[in-house]
């Protein structure tokens, strides 16, 4: 863990293009193409990544290296008009994923947040202001990853959760409107989701050219990582902390 009395990217105002996703379709069952772990949905069809597989163009930039955190994992993001994408990947686990459940901490998993005003002046978050955590499935007992043998298994699942001292909440959601889809590896795994326009509060990317946006892995074993700020800072609560992503094609 790095230790500075500053933290270095506190010094920066950083703004990156993020990339729109041009999505080639709608399939059934995106597992029975690439092995998926693919959460269920009641409400028809899942499109997946074999539709709109994020490329080296949308990965984002990890700022956190310039303060000596050392980066474990790769997140990508995009947009369009139906909604926001994004995809991790998290390499050299000898464990797998924890799954904590209601109320029992923050599971493995990404978590990103997302301003879709893109007010960087505010320290409380708005309506505009979400907070989203995707698992990748895979609650295990205490066998190795490496054997493939899994127990009390979890679907992939994604929640919209609450930000700490928010001045007003977004719109609630339903859950099973989130796309996730998990493929796991013996020392790893790889995380596919896409948050559809209607579960983001004010997401007008014919409107406004720029959100907010940050992300966090969350990872029990290896530590958590964000793509700016180590963990002391507040950024799970402070927008202002966030990163402005202008809306690019």
């Amino acid at each position: 863990m790095a230790n500075h009395l500053i933290e270095p990217t506190l010094l920066f105002d950083f703004s990156i293009n993020l990339r729109s996703v041009v999505r080639s379709g709608t399939v059934d069952k995106p597992s029975s193409r690439k092995k998926l772990k693919v959460a269920e949905s009641s409400k028809g069809r899942l499109h997946g990544p074999s539709d709109w597989d994020l490329d080296q163009s949308h990965e984002l930039p990890n700022f956190a290296t310039l303060a000596g955190y050392v980066n474990r994992s790769t997140v990508w993001a995009g947009w369009a008009m139906d909604g926001m994408y994004f995809k991790m990947k998290i390499a050299g686990k000898s464990s797998p994923p924890r799954f904590f459940g209601h109320g029992g901490g923050v599971s493995d998993g990404l978590r990103v947040w997302i301003d879709t005003r893109s007010s960087p002046g505010i320290h409380r978050a708005t309506r505009f202001c979400h907070c989203f955590h995707f698992f990748p499935g895979l609650r295990t007992d205490s066998r190795s990853m490496a054997t493939n043998e899994l127990m009390g298994s979890e679907q992939p699942r994604g929640v919209l959760d609450s930000i700490p001292r928010f001045r007003e909440a977004p719109n609630s959601i339903e859950p099973e409107k989130l796309f996730v889809a998990s493929q796991i590896e013996k020392d790893g795994y790889t995380l596919w989701s896409h948050i559809p326009a209607n579960c983001l509060t004010g997401y007008a990317p014919d409107q406004f050219d720029a959100i907010s946006l940050f992300a966090e892995v969350v990872d029990f074993e290896l530590g958590t990582q964000s793509i700016s700020l180590g963990p002391e800072l507040r950024y799970v609560e402070d927008p202002s902390l966030w990163i402005r992503a202008e809306l690019t094609r």
